[in-house]
């Protein structure tokens, strides 16, 4: 009966500011699902897997992870330059940040990442979260019909940030240093000189097209 509370999910729009939004155009606002039962029960599950979750992450991953914050990643980038510059290096950097990271999570991709790495119970029980969860958004008076979520985590979810730390803890190991938190990354190589400028080596790399301003 529980797991059948915890997926429904009655959600309010709100804006950056955290302030309930009755407008139409919803495309930048977030979704927070209320749900006390969810909650509760997500936050028992984090307690309990924390120890194991922590042990799969990578160091470089800083997101949403005890001890750890966006000022120590800072602190960290900025030490790495300047070690490099005391060996006469340049570092090169492209900073990246995942368009509706949380949005676009793969459930059938996440479930079987978990099913490699984590307790079989943790896993279990997240598919079970995942499988038929279902919403609907309530702005001012007016309600939208209920919703499947056959895709991304709820906003708002302390099991969310989890969960996608794990999903993207299997990035490739390249010769390019990562400083992470969340779904803003930061890639790094250091050389005495470079061949190449920043716009081609990002689109050779990456496929990425700088805009003039940041070539």
């Amino acid at each position: 009966m529980w797991i059948k509370l915890v997926k429904d999910a009655h959600c309010r729009v709100v804006n950056e500011n955290g302030e309930f939004c009755n407008c139409v155009l919803i495309k930048q606002y977030l979704f927070l699902a209320h749900a006390t039962s969810y909650w509760n029960v997500s936050s028992f599950m984090i307690h309990r897997a924390s120890p194991e979750v922590e042990k799969l992450l990578s160091p470089e991953q800083a997101g949403c992870r005890r001890n750890c914050s966006t000022c120590e990643q800072v602190v960290a980038l900025t030490t790495h330059i300047e070690n490099g510059f005391q060996q006469q290096l340049k570092t090169g950097a492209v900073f990246l940040d995942l368009t509706a990271a949380y949005n676009t999570v793969w459930h059938t991709g996440l479930l079987y990442k978990l099913s490699k790495n984590i307790p079989h119970w943790f896993a279990r029980l997240i598919e079970l979260f995942l499988h038929d969860q279902r919403f609907r958004v309530h702005m001012g008076d007016d309600t939208s019909t209920w919703r499947s979520q056959v895709n991304g985590l709820l906003q708002g979810s302390v099991l969310s940030p989890t969960l996608f730390n794990l999903y993207t803890n299997d990035l490739p190991v390249t010769g390019f240093r990562k400083f992470i938190y969340a779904d803003d990354m930061c890639l790094t190589k250091q050389a005495q000189r470079y061949a190449v400028s920043h716009q081609t080596w990002c689109e050779k790399n990456y496929g990425l097209i700088l805009p003039p301003s940041a070539a």
